[in-house]
């Protein structure tokens, strides 16, 4: 009893400290309109902000790995996400973004760093985690599942930001990528993918929406597209890093046997 009590209590530390850290470097997003910038590239100090996110992406990095050691895996996966939208709670908004020209380009080129960046979190924090090498072998049925994973994780988090983003309110915006990033990444799994990058594929779901409007600018106006355009880069990179944490723990309790990636691998 008193080391569980121990436990929650390091847990509810760390959770703090997470969500403090969000938020102080979360206060290096000012915009040049004197509000928050929508996206690193667009703050008044890009350098500083991006050299702040990548710090706290250390930070919370150094969180799982303990977390992980220590206890069960997804908690401190859990403890990174709910770090990173402090973060992103700082961050600006839709509205913000609407007063630039010609900056959806910028904003598809940032979403798709903050994918990368997952990526390569995600394979550096799993291999300090265990604390050795998980080599396979690469055949055609594994790059087929991995990209089949892939797309049923970005169709279904997209799906899942259209139903719920409808306003731009920053709150809104975040539960809607955390739900994205559980479904999508729960049904990446279930569909047999195993999106051992689940959270990649959800932030890279936003940098395509903004890719595709960028692009087709008439998408950008249309009503039925709108919503998923209202996350920013930093929503869609807290809410899949958070929701696909979630969905990975959620996949192992409804999936059996446990699926790889639920229990041995993050589809973050």
């Amino acid at each position: 009893m008193r080391r569980a009590a121990s436990t929650f209590i390091v847990v509810m530390l760390l959770a703090l400290g997470a969500i403090v850290t969000g938020m102080l470097t979360g206060g290096w997003m000012r915009g040049w309109a004197g509000g928050e910038a929508p996206t690193v590239g667009l703050a008044t100090s890009p350098g500083a902000a991006g050299a702040a996110a990548v710090a706290l992406m250390g930070l919370l990095g150094t969180i799982a790995i303990g977390v992980g050691r220590a206890g069960p895996r997804h908690a401190g996966w859990v403890l990174a996400g709910v770090g990173l939208l402090a973060w992103a709670s700082r961050t600006g908004t839709a509205a913000d973004l609407e007063r630039l020209e010609g900056a959806r380009i910028a904003v598809a080129a940032e979403g798709m760093l903050w994918a990368a960046l997952l990526a390569a979190w995600t394979m550096a924090v799993r291999r300090l985690e265990s604390g050795r090498v998980v080599s396979r072998a690469v055949g055609p049925g594994r790059v087929v599942g991995l990209f089949l994973g892939g797309a049923v994780t970005i169709t279904v988090s997209l799906a899942m930001v259209w139903l719920v983003a409808r306003t731009g309110l920053k709150g809104q915006t975040l539960a809607a990528t955390t739900i994205g990033g559980l479904f999508g990444v729960t049904a990446g799994i279930a569909a047999g993918g195993r999106p051992r990058l689940g959270a990649a594929w959800t932030a890279a779901a936003g940098g395509l929406a903004f890719a595709a409007a960028a692009l087709i600018p008439h998408l950008a106006e249309a009503e039925w597209f709108i919503p998923l355009l209202r996350p920013m880069p930093g929503d869609y990179a807290a809410g899949a890093m958070l929701g696909g944490s979630l969905g990975l723990a959620w996949a192992g309790t409804l999936l059996s046997p446990t699926p790889e990636g639920a229990g041995g691998s993050h589809a973050a």
